[in-house]
């Protein structure tokens, strides 16, 4: 019988592999089914808390979504990384040298038996995307669609590119909080393509671009609070400082912080020890369109998962970068 940390080392082990698998899930998918449904599929959408810090200088006025005719096209790159590395506290810990793992990341104590550390890993998602607005004062309406998607993994191209079509259309207040999303894949979309571009497009839906109700001018700062998931479910705050605002270009500095919005892991037994996030971004936006003109947001969360009496750990040190461009011709 093996000892009880050995037990314990293993199924954490198994528990941290499943999350590897689903925070680099839309590049791993490898099903070459096409979908059976292209009706439109309503996703859930949270609800989001705008909290006011600053109104900045003056002159001051109020932030607000509008819409204009015309197509806007913009190349967004969604990227998923994952890095993980064990810990081990206490007497005897990573004396085995039979189950032990040499560790290429770096650890703050003796690799855990049993449980493997995985080098940092990222994957990619370029979709091209095509969006159109419309607006009766208080409700609006835009209509993303997405070209031929592409990704790091040449391997995976032939099959992403069968999501060529796939469209999200939103409807939100004039504020920026969403209110219904609907996702609908072509018929010739393969379920893994569907299953990908869903999950940059949530990617790019997690940046909750929404504005305080109160006049604001530059400098000002406000904070939107919601809910990612992020391989485990985060109780998400985004802090945005207004930098500048010419007409309807406006330019956002983004700070995002993250932490559990659960106490242990769904399902286990593990406990959610310790979170640390920092983050990195700026966005310029256009008010008559629905999607960033530009810009760029990195956040990094560091989640430490155990258990009550157990030496072992296992720190995964999650990375997500959104990025905004012009489509070129």
């Amino acid at each position: 019988m093996l000892p009880s940390c050995s037990v314990n080392a293993a199924r954490t082990k198994r528990i941290a592999a499943a999350a590897l698998v689903a925070l680099l899930g839309f590049a791993a998918a490898c099903s070459d089914n096409p979908s059976k449904d292209s009706a439109p599929v309503s996703a859930p959408v949270d609800g989001v808390n705008v909290q006011l810090v600053s109104p900045g200088a003056d002159p001051t006025e109020p932030l607000v979504w509008f819409a204009s005719d015309g197509e806007q096209s913009v190349t967004f790159s969604a990227t998923k990384g994952l890095a993980q590395r064990t810990e081990s506290s206490g007497p005897g810990s990573g004396s085995s040298s039979e189950n032990s793992s040499a560790s290429p990341e770096p650890s703050n104590g003796p690799q855990a038996p049993g449980v493997d550390a995985v080098p940092y890993q990222e994957t990619t998602m370029l979709l091209p995307l095509t969006a159109s607005v419309d607006s009766d004062g208080k409700t609006r309406t835009t209509k993303v669609t997405v070209g031929t998607p592409t990704g790091n993994n040449e391997q995976r191209n032939a099959d992403i590119a069968t999501a060529k079509g796939f469209v999200m259309t939103t409807q939100s207040t004039v504020d920026g909080r969403p209110q219904t999303r609907s996702f609908a894949a072509p018929e010739s979309a393969s379920t893994s393509a569907r299953a990908g571009v869903e999950e940059s497009l949530t990617q790019m839906n997690q940046l909750p671009l929404v504005f305080p109700a109160e006049p604001v001018g530059r400098g000002a700062q406000w904070k939107v609070s919601s809910r990612v998931d992020d391989g485990v479910s985060m109780q998400q705050t985004t802090t945005y400082t207004l930098l500048e605002r010419q007409g309807s270009t406006v330019t956002l500095d983004v700070d995002i912080q993250r932490k559990p919005a659960v106490a242990s892991l769904p399902g286990t037994d593990l406990e959610v020890q310790d979170v640390h996030s920092s983050s990195s971004g700026q966005v310029t936006l256009d008010l008559t369109r629905a999607l960033p003109t530009q810009g760029h947001i990195t956040v990094t969360t560091d989640v430490t998962y155990g258990k009550q009496g157990s030496p072992t750990r296992v720190v995964q040190t999650s990375t997500g970068k959104s990025q905004w461009q012009p489509t070129r011709p």
